[in-house]
């Protein structure tokens, strides 16, 4: 039975349903919270609110000390914006959270990236994970949540098992359109 867990994007809409899902199992929570807004869905959710963000290496170790395991949901998402804040968040936040559960001693890393990373401007039909990478990704969100990918994927050892998900698609109860914005 999994005991403690940290979170990263836990304040999003996967991120809390998370949340309630693990404390419904009695595991406990911490998550990283940019915003005392962020804070309050947290712990509205039942975990305990870890005051930082993905540049603050000391909140992240820190909050990781004692989890088993480190579900990576934090991402810059959208289709426009600065290839280098995309980088920011999504590659250089990665490698920071890897560090940070190498050094605390955590010994998995879930990490959510999206199947973004397949698309290359053809249909994506009957794909699977044997599916490369197309060399042209379409975006900065993809191009930086394959280059996190890489990065998840050199991390895996026998100490930091890591695991990769790509979500199709996240429909949310009541949802009026087909995204979502982050509420850190």
């Amino acid at each position: 039975m999994l005991t403690h867990a940290f979170v990263t994007g836990g304040s999003g809409f996967v991120g809390r349903h998370l949340i309630a899902a693990l404390r419904a199992s009695g595991t406990e929570v911490r998550a990283l919270t940019r915003s005392e807004k962020a804070a309050q869905i947290v712990q509205d959710a039942g975990a305990i609110p870890v005051p930082g963000d993905l540049e603050n290496q000391q909140a992240l170790q820190q909050g990781m000390e004692g989890c088993e395991v480190v579900f990576h949901l934090a991402a810059m998402k959208g289709m426009w914006g600065h290839l280098e804040d995309f980088q920011r968040v999504n590659v250089i936040g990665t490698a920071r959270v890897l560090a940070a559960a190498h050094t605390a001693g955590v010994s998995r890393v879930l990490y959510t990236s999206t199947e973004a990373v397949l698309a290359g401007g053809t249909p994506l039909v009957y794909v699977d994970e044997k599916r490369s990478r197309p060399r042209r990704p379409v975006g900065a969100y993809a191009v930086t949540k394959g280059m996190a990918e890489d990065l998840v994927l050199a991390a895996n050892s026998p100490e930091l098992a890591t695991i990769i998900v790509r979500p199709r698609l996240i429909w949310m109860v009541r949802a009026r359109t087909m995204s979502t914005r982050s509420t850190g």
